[in-house]
């Protein structure tokens, strides 16, 4: 039977420990800015463009998920991919409002949708990486239901209250501060613990 002090107990344990708090963790960042993304991006388009590309710009953000599981796998450790991610998103949204002054929106946009897509699938992969028991991947994968459903919430009223104060600076600032904090987090994290080499199979389970 789940009682509040077993169930304190457990979240301590999760979020005291590094395997199974940083994926959770760096998932926050990543919930806060995505889905501001997803509500304020669209605005900047014109109505026909924002019609034709309404189902695409999620595409993308998937397609960037799928691609950041086989870096992950075959090239980079998922930690370290991470941080890269958290840094194509940065230099991505500091580079939108030079796309939107050339009329660019909608390569800058889906690029934009993309970068994040890497982020979220390059999350995804340090928990089977820095988690190894299943017990512990099974914590990991509730920290990362619990921030991120957080992060959806807070991250978007927050980023439109800086959009409607300072226009498209407003929304550009807070990615940016949330994508160099992700990124650096991130580093930290690959620093402070031991660090597998990547490699085919990386992400499997390691055989005593």
């Amino acid at each position: 039977m789940l009682t509040l002090r077993t169930f304190i107990a457990q979240h301590v344990q999760i979020y005291t420990r590094r395997a199974t708090a940083l994926p959770g963790i760096l998932f926050w960042f990543h919930t806060c800015m995505f889905i501001a993304l997803l509500t304020f991006v669209p605005r900047l388009m014109s109505d026909s463009d924002r019609a034709s590309l309404a189902f695409i710009m999620p595409l993308c953000g998937v397609a960037g998920t799928f691609v950041a599981g086989v870096l992950a796998q075959f090239f980079i450790t998922p930690v370290r991919l991470t941080a890269l991610c958290f840094a194509f998103v940065g230099v991505t949204a500091i580079g939108l409002p030079w796309m939107v002054a050339i009329g660019a929106v909608v390569p800058a946009a889906l690029g934009l949708l993309f970068v994040s897509g890497l982020v979220q699938g390059s999350v995804f992969t340090t928990v089977p990486y820095l988690a190894r028991q299943p017990e512990d991947q099974a914590y990991s994968h509730g920290a990362v239901a619990q921030l991120g459903n957080l992060g959806a919430t807070v991250g978007p009223p927050v980023i439109a209250w800086y959009v409607d104060g300072y226009g498209l600076n407003g929304m550009v600032i807070p990615v940016l501060v949330l994508a160099l904090t992700g990124m650096a987090l991130a580093l930290w994290a690959s620093r402070g613990g031991s660090e597998r080499r990547a490699g085919p199979n990386v992400l499997l389970p390691e055989t005593r």
